[in-house]
């Protein structure tokens, strides 16, 4: 008994492969496969196998269809209708015994060709030592998938009594790095502008050239040089693979459609869009869904021949850029994104950064302070001061005093920041050229050195072609500019 149950098992792994996993997959994408469960057709090959066992098996005894072998089978049926191997999409060697086809249109041609297979199939089915079985069919994009899976104890199981074909969304996880789909059909359309075509691309099935499988590829939009966009690409969401083109300005567009985030293009799809109306749009954008940490947001732009398309908005951070007044939009997002990652500063709130509050010079100090490193501060002599040590600006303001960027007489820690301060806290960090001459009329001679290197260096410009406005108060917002630039 034992030599018999050693040779099953060996038969079981020639017939398919081990257990161990083929390669470790680094990312799972869950993929809907939608068809047809033909349960039917399963009880259908249920009775062709036991029937081939009595003729040929040599004393085979009947196997039992179990339910929770079925319902494997039919998630593997699944996956061959996308990827033909026993290996899985995923990346695994399948641990199940099975032996697997593709194409045959009936049970019985399907069984008929494991029998005449010289791959081990008919061994499977007439071997004693299986005594129960799952079949599973699975129907997708007109291609059926075939499979058989092998167990060895019947003293527990569930009778299949599943005898209908129903339509079913399966979900399956795939792993695109390790499939490596590669290209599927190039394909090239002819549009009128205006018009919303639907439109869909066949995969094909792990090189098998008799199957196919509709997958839905991430989708991109085809812009022409103006920045105007020309074609318009929104998959379907019911999982089914389809998706629509709407054409949106004339030309002949190339549109690369990768299967997912990040991955090569391997969609190719040529468009090109005539306009026999000689309408030009007019386009008219507004934000119609605002971007969450969780969500993207959206803009819709409209013409008024009612056409309209759109386009996503950005998600918001996660760390820290979830701030309900700081605009993507804006020339301050990239500075406070690196402040927050660098620890200069905070929000005000979890929910608000301030922007546009006044910044005063302790706070610009603290934020200096921080970005050089928060170095430590040591006085060799006592050092008269009114500051509070209890405060945030303490030991900031010490160093500065130190580093000769501030002097003992300005060391205001509540006084507004204003713009000829800030320049000149970087000029004085950066150890700048004391000559130096601006175009600027506002800018007092002894100032002139600070705003002419700042320029330079493009931390900051005028506040117009002949003032630079030296005494206006600087918000949050540009505080971290200025600093962004000049530690970038």
């Amino acid at each position: 008994m034992l030599k018999k149950r050693l040779f099953a098992a060996l038969l079981a792994m020639l017939l398919v492969c081990s257990c161990m996993p083929l390669a470790q997959a680094a990312e799972y994408t869950r993929v809907t496969v939608s068809g047809r469960a033909n349960y039917a057709w399963s009880q259908e090959v249920f009775r062709l196998v036991n029937e081939n066992r009595a003729i040929y098996g040599s004393g085979a005894a009947p196997v039992v269809l179990d339910q929770e072998l079925t319902d494997e089978a039919m998630l593997r049926a699944a996956e061959l209708c996308v990827y033909y191997s026993h290996t899985l999409p995923c990346g695994y060697e399948t641990p199940l015994a099975e032996a697997i086809a593709i194409g045959q249109g009936s049970p019985a041609s399907a069984v008929a060709a494991w029998m005449a297979s010289k791959a081990g199939h008919r061994e499977a089915i007439l071997q004693k030592q299986f005594e129960k079985i799952g079949v599973g069919s699975f129907t997708s994009n007109g291609t059926t998938a075939w499979i058989i899976v092998f167990a060895f104890s019947a003293d527990s199981y569930v009778p299949e009594t599943r005898n209908a074909n129903v339509n079913a969304n399966t979900e399956i996880l795939v792993d695109f790095d390790y499939l490596n789909l590669g290209s599927v059909s190039n394909s090239s359309v002819s549009m009128k502008i205006g018009e919303t075509r639907s439109y869909s691309l066949k995969a094909r099935n792990g090189g098998f050239r008799s199957s196919s499988a509709k997958l839905a590829p991430y989708g991109t939009d085809a812009y022409d040089v103006g920045g105007n966009l020309a074609v318009d690409y929104e998959p379907a969401k019911d999982g089914s693979g389809n998706f629509t083109l709407t054409a949106m300005a004339e030309g002949t567009y190339v549109m690369k459609l990768p299967l997912y985030e990040g991955q090569s293009p391997c969609n190719t799809i040529t468009v090109t869009v005539t306009n026999p109306a000689g309408h030009v749009h007019k386009w008219v954008g507004a934000q119609t869904k605002a971007p969450t940490t969780e969500s993207e947001g959206e803009l819709t732009y409209r013409c008024n021949c009612g056409l309209s398309y759109t386009s996503p908005i950005a998600k918001l951070e996660p760390n820290g850029i979830a701030f309900i007044d700081v605009d993507k939009t804006k020339y301050y997002f990239d500075p406070v994104l690196w402040a927050l990652e660098e620890e200069v500063t905070s929000g005000t709130s979890e929910k608000t950064f301030s922007p546009n509050a006044t910044c005063t010079q302790g706070q610009i100090l603290t934020f200096l302070w921080r970005a050089a490193g928060s170095p430590s501060v040591r006085l060799e002599d006592p050092y008269d001061t009114s500051l509070d040590e209890s405060q945030y600006y303490y030991a900031p303001m010490l160093w500065a005093w130190k580093k000769g960027i501030v002097t003992d007489s300005t060391l205001l820690p509540g006084a507004p920041c204003s713009r000829i301060n800030v320049v000149t806290y970087l000029w004085r960090l950066a150890k700048g050229s004391k000559t130096g001459q601006c175009d600027f009329t506002d800018v007092a001679e002894a100032d002139q050195p600070a705003v002419a290197w700042a320029v330079k260096k493009a931390i900051t410009n005028g506040t117009s072609e002949t003032t630079f406005s030296p005494e206006d108060i600087c918000t949050r917002a540009q505080i971290v500019t200025f600093l962004y630039r000049y530690f970038k």
